[in-house]
């Protein structure tokens, strides 16, 4: 692309790390797997050693984790190496315009995953009852009532209260 220069290219996250220290790079392209310093490390001491670069992920993990864990250490972007070259370009100019990017085959890979995660916390959820008194007493604790005026309003102990409040 005109308006790219490649300035270096390593190896290795350790001779990734040495270049960018020399050469001062707007934006580095890292892997998640690499000799050397992995990934995440490489982005941990780039950001704290070369202030102001800005780190795009291009990688062919697209576990969750990973991707969580470089944006966590401080990547901007993360691009799948099966991704058009299209999407590489479209993330660099995102990273180097101070945006975040991540490929859209990845949110859409989130975006499933987060829905079938929620689907299964809402069916396990919903096997979980509260009887008629612990749905009680959540009203009364919700409009403000202690424990011990609880007790007395309904008259059970302070000890049965509490009780339900930690079942609840």
């Amino acid at each position: 692309q005109p308006e790219f220069e490649v300035v270096g290219e390593a190896c290795d996250g350790l001779g990734a790390l040495e270049l960018a220290r020399r050469l001062r790079p707007e934006v580095v392209v890292a892997d998640v797997s690499m000799p050397g310093l992995n990934g995440i490390e490489l982005v941990r001491r780039l950001l704290a050693e070369v202030p102001g670069t800005r780190v795009l992920s291009l990688s062919v993990h697209d576990e969750e984790r990973l991707v969580l864990a470089m944006i966590e250490a401080g990547a901007a972007g993360y691009v799948l190496k099966g991704a058009s070259f299209s999407d590489l370009v479209n993330g660099i100019r995102e990273v180097m315009a101070g945006r975040v990017y991540l490929s859209p085959s990845l949110v859409s890979l989130f975006l499933h995953q987060h829905r079938a995660r929620r689907g299964r916390r809402v069916a396990s959820s919903a096997t979980v009852a509260l009887t008629g008194r612990e749905r009680e007493l959540v009203q009364l604790f919700s409009e403000g009532f202690s424990t011990s005026e609880i007790a007395e309003l309904l008259h059970l102990s302070a000890k049965t209260v509490a009780t339900h409040r930690e079942n609840i």
